[in-house]
């Protein structure tokens, strides 16, 4: 069985679900040292202002690199609570978005301690809106070498995600009428506006 590796991601982006989805089985890499300014801890999405960055703080002292694993969630400002307002002020008149809401707070609400465990409630929530049976696994150990490598996808600066050659199709956003269609946003924003299109548009 061949080794396809992703790095972890919050709420990621278009073109990182894009490439997940067409592998049954993928691996995590949770040992990988973190990436500042990347789908890691944070997404962009499409708000009433334009562009928004969701950013999740981490608690982490010094400049030492740390192991994604290790990285523990600083919840000393209730920046989910605030997130939660902002998606739901983003997307309440998008199709969708009532149906996946509830389990996003829930997810979030839940305060997990450690960004890996957050991020994978959030992959298996994603995959379970799309009704995709993908097997996702957490490494055991750093990935020297692998068979297809995507721990780069979509790193995420100056409000705009940086991507590779990833030129998605156009599909309605809920403020496209005000800023133009956005593309690679987080799948959130195409949950949302597609629901169970989603998978197809994929």
């Amino acid at each position: 069985m061949s080794t396809v590796v992703f790095g972890t991601s919050y709420l990621g982006s278009l073109e990182y679900y894009s490439v997940l989805v067409k592998n049954k089985n993928v691996v995590i890499d949770q040992y990988e040292w973190f990436v500042k300014q990347s789908i890691r801890n944070r997404c962009v999405i499409s708000a009433p202002n334009g562009i928004q960055k969701l950013v999740v703080p981490y608690s982490h002292f010094g400049a030492e690199k740390i192991r994604v694993k290790e990285l523990k969630i600083n919840y000393s400002e209730a920046w989910h609570k605030y997130q939660l307002k902002c998606l739901n002020t983003a997307y309440n008149s998008s199709p969708f978005f009532e149906f996946y809401k509830d389990k996003l707070s829930t997810i979030l609400l839940g305060e997990p301690t450690y960004l890996i465990d957050l991020n994978m409630q959030i992959i298996t929530f994603v995959l379970n809106a799309l009704q995709l049976d993908i097997s996702v696994a957490l490494s055991d150990n750093y990935l020297e070498s692998c068979d297809e490598d995507y721990r780069m996808l979509s790193e995420v600066k100056d409000n705009s995600i940086k991507q590779s050659n990833y030129t998605p199709k156009e599909y309605p956003q809920v403020y496209s009428h005000k800023h133009g269609f956005i593309s690679n946003l987080s799948i959130i924003d195409l949950l949302s506006n597609q629901g169970p299109n989603a998978v197809s548009y994929l």
